[in-house]
């Protein structure tokens, strides 16, 4: 028994050796199988005697050709515990090829002492002992996964497609294969069994399954959700796999596929007048700020839609703006997207491209908003938030565009960190436009306020995912945090609706819904991931680690700072009733900043946004 035991694990370090060294062994073997199998060849042929070892020389190096064919048809690529169809049609190959190249050469050559049939015997005894080679192997490795704690796996999705990952798939044993639409018992591939879902509880409690890897034909939310749905009441580990076809193609990766999706995590779904807004958008020259970014791009994919004139995009990330680029290129490669790399704190390049273009609606994305960073970055904060901003504002009154709409944040409201003191601020100067200069004639100004949304450059969702594909810990900062959250295309589809609106210079905030606890949100993409929560150190799972607050966050957001509000014609949109200062109290401020920005004093900076945004701390 101890024998028995410590070969087995030698031939368990076998199997972590390297690809090389893998290759290397199976080859040694195959080179001794070549050789004993011309021996035999000639002992049979000399009637059982010993008499022919003058004449091997020449068919024992002859019989080393089967390394060109074996590599030639790849039978070294792989090492597996599993033989499908393709891998058997390549032994054949190789071996028929073997066979006709030294049953030719050895009759060509006829060399004397070595009998013509040995080039007809030794290619059978060779293609018989590489057969049971194999075999031994595999049925080896599947005695040592079945009795070394290898977890078994089941794969669920159309049974052709699920043979291609049976040597893809490692560390773990694919008890079987579900493929609803078989109707033939008793099918199998490799010796897996093919069962129908209805068969899936009698197996269950035959044999412990740790897995399920789940294929996908299609990314689709809905379809996932629902196979979700299906396979959750066997509390199982779940993993979204893609077709091999989708995987080929590059269209999807498996970690990207099997990361929780947006609208996994949210029930409610969001309308918006799409037919409306076309109409609106059709043939108008429209600049996007920030065209590049989160809700920039997605604003750049909705409006391309509706076929503008020209779609204009200033953004100084030369990555992100390559890949909106790129995006369309895809769905159409003769777009009209002006792509224009160049930072908003550069005024006189900005002003070129309003006096070029003449745009008739400006979207203003561009913003710095990761809240941590500005709170030690302050005066870049002000310059490309609150600077870049205002002469963004003041151009497109000057060249009479028709709407300018400000994206703005829930965290303007009564901020505690300088991003959202940066968003009131620039909420406040073009509500004194609105308010005292009458320009609701020729311009729409208006701001659309919203808090989180999935997705989003920073945002939490895919740190929570590859937190918890790592197997945690998964950090929140609070165990009482919430926060609104909505889906990026959602937030677009809302800002779009509000330029359909008659009276559209307004401050604008959408319904987010009910904030969401942090914690809540985590506790459901663990349990959409198949995996369960760590209570204490014994249990296996995913542990939750609180980190605390960081600089500027709170623990709660707000939409609106007077809870006064105004319904629209749409459910998901109000209108925010704040007080505002006038305008000329506003460039007072303004050209305090200004001043404060020059001498680099951050006190001042602070000071005016004390003075001037309601609620602020620092």
């Amino acid at each position: 028994m101890f024998q028995k035991l410590k070969f087995t694990e030698i031939f368990l370090n076998l199997l972590n050796f390297s690809r090389r060294k893998k290759i290397f062994f199976i080859l040694i073997i195959d080179i001794f199988c070549a050789l004993i199998s011309t021996f035999i060849s000639f002992f049979l042929r000399y009637d059982l005697k010993l008499s022919f070892f003058d004449y091997t020389l020449m068919p024992l190096i002859l019989s080393l050709s089967f390394i060109v064919f074996f590599f030639i048809f790849r039978i070294y690529n792989y090492f597996s515990r599993y033989i499908g169809i393709n891998s058997v049609k390549k032994f054949t190959y190789s071996l028929f090829f073997y066979t006709i190249f030294y049953f030719s050469i050895i009759n060509y050559l006829s060399q004397p002492g070595v009998p013509r049939s040995v080039g007809l015997i030794q290619p059978i005894i060779f293609s018989l002992l590489i057969f049971i080679n194999r075999v031994s192997i595999i049925q080896f490795l599947n005695y040592i996964n079945s009795n070394f704690n290898l977890k078994n796996a089941i794969i669920y999705g159309n049974h052709k497609n699920a043979s291609e990952y049976l040597n893809k798939i490692k560390d773990y044993k694919i008890a079987a294969i579900i493929d609803e639409k078989i109707k033939l018992k008793k099918y199998s591939i490799d010796g897996i069994p093919i069962l129908n879902l209805n068969d899936l509880n009698n197996f269950f409690s035959k044999i412990y399954i740790d897995k399920i890897f789940i294929i996908l034909e299609n990314n689709n939310f809905i379809f996932r959700k629902d196979l979700r749905k299906k396979f959750e009441i066997y509390n199982k580990d779940i993993s979204f796999i893609p077709s091999i076809d989708e995987l080929v193609k590059g269209k999807y990766s498996i970690k990207e596929i099997n990361m929780i999706q947006l609208d996994d995590l949210i029930e409610r779904k969001i309308k918006w007048n799409k037919d409306k807004i076309k109409n609106y958008i059709n043939e108008k020259v429209i600049v996007i700020t920030g065209g590049g970014g989160s809700i920039g791009s997605e604003l750049v994919k909705q409006i391309h839609s509706c076929r503008p004139k020209k779609l204009i995009l200033i953004e100084n990330n030369e990555y992100n703006l390559y890949k909106i680029i790129n995006d369309i290129e895809e769905i159409d490669i003769n777009h009209n997207l002006i792509p224009c790399l160049i930072s908003l704190n550069d005024f006189e390049q900005v002003e070129n491209i309003f006096n070029e273009y003449k745009p008739d609606i400006v979207f203003h994305a561009a913003a710095y908003k990761h809240v941590p960073i500005l709170e030690t970055n302050i005066i870049s904060a002000v310059k490309n938030n609150i600077f870049s901003s205002i002469n963004l504002i003041n151009l497109s009154i000057k060249n009479n565009v028709n709407d300018f709409i400000l994206i703005s944040s829930d965290k303007a409201v009564r901020p505690t960190n300088i991003m959202g003191a940066t968003k009131r601020f620039v909420e406040l100067y073009l509500q004194s436009l609105v308010m005292e200069k009458n320009i609701d004639e020729f311009t729409s100004l208006s701001a659309v306020r919203f808090g989180n949304v999935l997705g989003s450059a920073g945002s939490v969702v895919p740190l929570f995912n590859e937190q918890i594909d790592n197997n945690g810990p998964v950090t929140i900062t609070h165990k009482e945090m919430t926060r609104y959250f909505m889906t990026i295309p959602e937030a677009v589809g809302l800002i779009l609706e509000t330029c359909i609106f008659k009276n559209k210079s307004k401050i604008f905030f959408l319904n987010m819904g009910k904030p969401i606890k942090i914690i809540e949100l985590v506790k459901k993409m663990i349990e959409l991931k198949g995996k369960k929560i760590k209570i204490n150190d014994f249990d296996d799972g995913i542990s939750i680690k609180y980190i605390g607050l960081r600089p500027g966050e709170k623990l709660h957001e707000e939409l609106i700072i007077s809870g006064k509000s105004e319904k629209t014609i749409h459910p998901d949109i109000n209108v925010a009733i704040e007080d505002h200062l006038s305008h000329s109290i506003m460039v007072n401020h303004l050209d305090e900043l200004k001043n404060s920005v020059k001498q680099k004093n951050i006190i001042a900076i602070k000071k005016i946004f004390k003075k001037t945004v309601e609620g602020f701390k620092s």
